[in-house]
């Protein structure tokens, strides 16, 4: 086993301390959960070798009224009153950032609203 100790921050504000690696392997990106693939599996799964490369997820500031907890490999528990959220997040490939978007997370409102 070996320990990986980063003195460039990675994320900014602090430093990693770790296994190996900056994430989790592509292929452990959830296709299905309670509501529906992870938010990065979209984005990862269109990478080339995506299944044998790191990836890992930073999510930007959350709208108001949100509560998210995301995991290593993009899974999350959302609460939030009805309403339509969106979230912008971070996405990066081997420790190196490959881009942003957003997900939209609704409650109480069909997909069209």
């Amino acid at each position: 086993m070996s320990l990986r100790i980063d003195t460039v921050e990675p994320i900014a504000g602090a430093l990693v301390i770790g296994d190996t690696g900056l994430g989790v392997l592509g292929s452990s990106i959830p296709a299905t959960g309670t509501h529906g693939p992870a938010f990065a599996y979209g984005s990862v799964l269109g990478q080339p070798g995506y299944a044998s490369k790191e990836y890992r997820a930073t999510v930007g500031a959350l709208p108001p009224g949100l509560t998210l907890r995301a995991n290593e490999d993009t899974s999350f528990v959302a609460t939030a009153a009805d309403g339509v959220y969106v979230v912008p997040w971070t996405l990066f490939e081997d420790g190196v950032e490959i881009g942003s978007s957003t997900f939209t997370l609704r409650f109480g409102v069909g997909p069209g609203t």
